[in-house]
C-alpha cells in the first residue's frame, strides 16, 4: 500500500498530481480555502510569466519571489495547524471523509440541514475574508512595486542627469587636453629640432675626431712597421753573428781536440819508452815498434770514430740550420700575411711579433745550449775512451812482463837441470 502524501511529507517543489491524497490534510486545506497548488514553490522563471507584461527588473523579481515564498509559508502553517487542530479534536481521516460525502448527500436528496448550511456558511466567510486578506496584501504589494518602479525611475534620471554633467565636464576636460597636447606638441618640435641640431654637431665633432684618430693611428702604424723591419734587420744581424760564433767555436773545439791529441800520443811514448827502457835494446825496439804501430792504429781509429761523431754533429748543425731557414720562410710568409691582417684590422701587433721573435731567439739559444752540451758529451766521452786504453796499454804491459820474466826463470831452471 502506498504512504500518504500529507503536508509533512509531500514534494513542495512538484505540482505533479495529486499534490496531497490524505484526507486530514486535504479537509485541512478545504476548512482554511486553500488549493493544494497554492503551497507549491514556484521557482523564478514562474513568477516572470506572472509579471511579464510588467517587464520588471531582477530586483524586483526577487522581491516578488520572496513576497510569494512568504505567503506559500504562510498558507502552508495555517494548513498544517489546522491539520493538527483535526488530529486533536479526535475526527479520523476516514469517518471525517465519511461524513463530509455523508452531509453532501444528504444536502444534495433532501436540501440540507440547517447545521451543515451555517457551517458552510462559516466556512464560505472565511474563505472571503481570507481571500479579502490576501486581496488587501496583493494591494499592498502592488503599492510597494509601484512605489520602488518609481524609485528606480527617479534614480535613472538622476542617473541620467549625472551622465549628461559628466559628459559636459568630460567634454570640457578633453578639449583641454587637446589644448595641452597641441601646446606641448609645440615644445615637443622646438625641443626635437634643437636636439637634432645639436645631434648634428655633434656627430660633425665626432666625425673629425674619429678623422683625426685614423690620421694618428695611420702614423703610428706607419711607425711601428719601420720599428719591426728595424728589429728584424737587428735580429739577423744577430743570427748570422751566431753563427759565425757557432762556426768560431766549433774550429776552436776541433783545434784543443786535435792538441790535447797529440800531447796524449806524445805521453804515451814517452811512457811507452820509460817502461822498457831496462829491456834488452832489441826486444825494447820490437816492441816499441809494436807497440807503435798499435797505438797509432787505435788512435787512427779513435780520430777516425772522433772526425765521424764531428761530421754527425756537424750534419746536425746544418740541418738544424735548414729548418731554421725554413721556419724563416715560414716566419716570413706568417708575417706578411700577419702584416695584411694589421692592414686590414687597423691594429697594431707589434707585441705579438715581438713574441715571436723572442721565441725564436729563445729556440736557437736553447738549441746553442744542445749543441755545446753534446760536444761536452764528446770530450767526455774521448776522455774516458782514452784513459780506459791507457789502463788496457798498463794492463797489457805488465802481463808481458810477468810472462818474460816466469819465461826467464823457466829458461833459468832449465839451465840448472
Amino acid at each position: 500500500m502506498a504512504e500518504a502524501i500529507t503536508l509533512e511529507n509531500f514534494n513542495q517543489s512538484s505540482s505533479k498530481p495529486p499534490i496531497l491524497n490524505s484526507p486530514r490534510s486535504l479537509l485541512a486545506c478545504k476548512r482554511q480555502g486553500i488549493q493544494p497548488q497554492e503551497l507549491i514553490i514556484k521557482n523564478f522563471e514562474e513568477i516572470k510569466q506572472m509579471y511579464k507584461d510588467k517587464q520588471l527588473d531582477k530586483s524586483l523579481l526577487e522581491l516578488n519571489y520572496n513576497h510569494h515564498e512568504s505567503r506559500r509559508q504562510e498558507k502552508l502553517q495555517i494548513c498544517l495547524q489546522e491539520r493538527t487542530r483535526i488530529i486533536e479534536n479526535g475526527i479520523s481521516q476516514e469517518s471525517q471523509y465519511k461524513n463530509s460525502k455523508t452531509q453532501q448527500g444528504s444536502q444534495s436528496i433532501y436540501g440540507g440541514n440547517s447545521s451543515v448550511i451555517e457551517n458552510e456558511k462559516k466556512q464560505l466567510d472565511k474563505i472571503k475574508m481570507k481571500q479579502q486578506k490576501e486581496m488587501e496584501q496583493m494591494m499592498e504589494h502592488e503599492l510597494k512595486m509601484q512605489q520602488i518602479r518609481e524609485e528606480n525611475e527617479q534614480k535613472a534620471r538622476e542617473e541620467k542627469k549625472r551622465e549628461i554633467e559628466k559628459q559636459k565636464e568630460l567634454e570640457i576636460k578633453r578639449k583641454q587636453e587637446e589644448e595641452i597636447k597641441k601646446q606641448m606638441e609645440f615644445f615637443r618640435k622646438q625641443k626635437q629640432e634643437k636636439y637634432e641640431l645639436e645631434l648634428k654637431k655633434k656627430v660633425e665633432k665626432d666625425e673629425e675626431k674619429q678623422r683625426q684618430k685614423a690620421i694618428q693611428e695611420q702614423q703610428k702604424r706607419i711607425e711601428k712597421e719601420k720599428e719591426f723591419q728595424l728589429k728584424e734587420q737587428e735580429a739577423k744581424q744577430k743570427q748570422i753573428e751566431f753563427q759565425q760564433q757557432i762556426e768560431k767555436n766549433l774550429q776552436q773545439q776541433q783545434l784543443i781536440a786535435q792538441q790535447r791529441e797529440n800531447i796524449m800520443k806524445q805521453k804515451e811514448i814517452i811512457r811507452i819508452q820509460v817502461t822498457f827502457k831496462k829491456e834488452k835494446k832489441k826486444q825494447q825496439q820490437q816492441i816499441a815498434e809494436v807497440k807503435r804501430l798499435l797505438q797509432e792504429q787505435k788512435l787512427e781509429q779513435v780520430k777516425e770514430k772522433n772526425d765521424i761523431e764531428l761530421l754527425k754533429i756537424r750534419q746536425n748543425y746544418e740541418q738544424k740550420q735548414k729548418q731554421n731557414e725554413e721556419k724563416k720562410k715560414i716566419f716570413e710568409q706568417e708575417r706578411k700575411v700577419h702584416l695584411e691582417q694589421v692592414k686590414q684590422q687597423q691594429e697594431a701587433s707589434a707585441a705579438q711579433i715581438k713574441e715571436i721573435i723572442a721565441n725564436a731567439a729563445a729556440q736557437e739559444q736553447q738549441k746553442k745550449i744542445e749543441f755545446l752540451e753534446k760536444i761536452k758529451k764528446a770530450e767526455e766521452k774521448k776522455n774516458k775512451q782514452k784513459l780506459k786504453r791507457k789502463k788496457n796499454n798498463k794492463n797489457y804491459y805488465i802481463q808481458k812482463k810477468k810472462r818474460k820474466k816466469k819465461g826467464y826463470m823457466l829458461n833459468k831452471i832449465m839451465k840448472i837441470r
